[in-house]
């Protein structure tokens, strides 16, 4: 490991080197303090596995240390995100441009094909879409990442509790994410 590179909720991120081939990796540790966040962990895990779309973060390798509570994940290292994109473009004097409409579209139909990708492949709703969750490979090659908040992607509601039920979660949810 090689330094801290992000932090969430439960875990950390880090940036890490193969010794042997000198590539560089992405490390999340993961605290499972308790049972359902390494059950939450192994579902993210499952997601990802699911997955193998240009437009979403392949996962390399898991690996959970029970007797620590930890869970670990490895992931291709993608060093710029939407979020610096945009910080750079809104705020940095010698770049503050805005992208060209085409190159915005192009950017979008990606990340909504990366979405499609998440709801018909591994029938899961991501739940926190944001710049930050949004690596840039290149300018326009868009990776979704960060599936910890991914839930079903329909709810069956057939009562007046059910959807009382969903509101009260969604609106936990959204308190916590923010």
């Amino acid at each position: 490991l090689l330094k801290q590179i992000g932090e969430g909720g439960f875990c950390f991120v880090f940036l890490a080197t193969n010794v042997e081939t000198n590539e560089t990796y992405a490390i999340k540790r993961v605290s499972c303090a308790d049972p359902e966040l390494l059950e939450r962990c192994r579902r993210e895990a499952g997601v990802h596995r699911r997955l193998n779309h240009a437009n979403t973060m392949p996962l390399l390798g898991l690996h959970i240390a029970e007797q620590e509570s930890l869970c670990y994940m490895a992931f291709p290292f993608i060093p710029r995100s939407l979020r610096a994109e945009i910080n750079e473009r809104l705020f940095e004097a010698s770049t503050s441009r805005p992208l060209p409409e085409p190159k915005v579209w192009l950017l979008m139909h990606r990340i909504v094909k990366g979405l499609k990708a998440v709801h018909e492949i591994a029938q899961v709703s991501h739940r926190d879409i944001k710049p930050e969750n949004i690596l840039l490979k290149d300018r326009f090659h868009p990776v979704l990442m960060d599936f910890g908040s991914a839930g079903v992607l329909r709810q069956p509601i057939s009562t007046r509790r059910e959807i009382l039920t969903c509101i009260e979660e969604a609106s936990i949810h959204t308190t916590v994410a923010n």
